[in-house]
C-alpha cells in the first residue's frame, strides 16, 4: 500500500509539518536577535517581514510548504527598484541589525541582504540626478508610459480600476468572462493608478498559482483561498498585458447563472485534496 505513495506528495507534506513546528522558534530567535539598527543596517520588505512573524503567514506555500525568501523578486522589489537603487520612498522596507539578518540567511540560504546604505535611485527620486544619456532615456520612456497609463485610467479601459471594489471575486457578472491576477499585484496597480508617484507594479508572476499538475493550486470557491485573487474583465486583461510582462498561463474565470465559479485550467483537486489532509493534520 505505501507503494502507491505520491513521493513528491510526501516529501512536501513533511516539509509544510516541518515548517509548522519550526517557525514560532525561528520567528522569537529573531525576535531576539534582531539587532541594532542605529548604524546603517540593512533593509528588508516590511510586508514579508510582517507577514513572516504572524503565527500563519498568508504568504506560505500551503501546497508546497514554502515560506517565499525575504529576496524573491516580489519582496527585493520592495526594497530596491529596477534600476538596482533604494526605493526613494522607503515607505515598503524596514530597517534590521546585522544579528537578525545572520539569522534569515540561515533559514533562507538564498537571501541576499540589502544594506541600508546603498543609495537611492537617481531615476525614481523625483527631481533626483540622471546619471547618463541611457538613464536619461529610460526616465523619458517611464514618464511617457505613466502618462499614458494615466490616460486610460481619466478616458479608457482601466479609468474604473481605481474603485475599491475593482478585482472582487464577490462583484463580478454572471456570465462574464475574467481573468485572475494576485491581489497583492492588483493593489499594487490600484495604488499606481490612484497616485501616480507610486512605483509602477513589476511584471505579473502568475506561475506560483499553477501546480505541477497543470491545474490551479487554490480553490476560487473557497472564501479563504479566493482572498488571494483578483478578477479583471478581458478589456482590463489586454490593457494591463500591453503594459506588463506575464510569467505562466492566464486563468480564465466565469460565474454562471447558478453562481457556482468555474476556472480554466480547473482547480487541481488531488491537490485540494492533499492541502485539506495537510490541514487537518496540522489542527490535530
Amino acid at each position: 500500500m505505501l507503494d502507491d505513495l505520491c513521493t513528491d506528495c510526501v516529501r512536501q507534506a513533511l516539509a509544510r509539518k516541518s515548517f509548522e513546528v519550526r517557525h514560532p522558534a525561528d520567528t522569537a530567535l529573531f525576535k531576539n536577535r534582531i539587532g541594532s539598527t542605529s548604524t546603517n543596517g540593512y533593509l528588508i520588505s516590511a510586508a514579508w517581514l510582517k507577514d513572516w512573524q504572524l503565527a500563519k503567514p498568508k504568504f506560505f506555500d500551503s501546497t508546497t510548504g514554502v515560506y517565499p525568501s525575504p529576496s524573491s523578486p516580489a519582496f527585493a522589489a520592495h526594497v530596491v527598484c529596477e534600476h538596482g537603487g533604494l526605493q526613494p520612498s522607503g515607505e515598503e522596507s524596514r530597517k534590521i541589525g546585522q544579528s537578525g539578518v545572520a539569522v534569515l540567511q540561515k533559514l533562507f540560504p538564498d537571501y541576499e541582504p540589502i544594506e541600508s546604505s546603498l543609495e537611492a535611485c537617481g531615476i525614481c527620486t523625483p527631481g533626483g540626478p540622471v546619471a547618463d544619456e541611457a538613464s536619461k532615456r529610460a526616465h523619458a520612456q517611464q514618464k511617457v508610459r505613466r502618462r499614458y497609463m494615466i490616460s486610460l485610467i481619466d478616458q479608457g479601459p482601466l479609468r474604473d480600476l481605481k474603485n475599491h471594489t475593482a478585482g472582487s471575486i464577490d462583484r463580478v457578472t454572471t456570465g462574464t468572462p475574467y481573468n485572475l491576477v494576485p491581489r497583492a499585484w492588483f493593489r499594487q496597480l490600484q495604488d499606481f493608478l490612484k497616485k501616480d508617484t507610486k512605483p509602477m507594479p513589476g511584471p505579473i508572476d502568475l506561475a506560483p498559482l499553477h501546480c505541477h499538475h497543470g491545474g490551479v493550486k487554490l480553490d476560487i470557491r473557497v472564501h479563504a483561498d479566493a482572498l488571494g485573487f483578483a478578477a479583471v474583465s478581458e478589456a482590463h486583461w489586454a490593457a494591463i498585458k500591453s503594459f506588463y510582462e506575464v510569467d505562466g498561463d492566464s486563468i480564465h474565470f466565469d460565474v454562471d447563472d447558478h453562481f457556482e465559479r468555474h476556472t480554466d485550467p480547473a482547480v487541481c483537486m488531488p491537490c485540494r485534496e492533499e492541502a485539506c489532509v495537510r490541514a487537518a493534520w496540522g489542527r490535530d
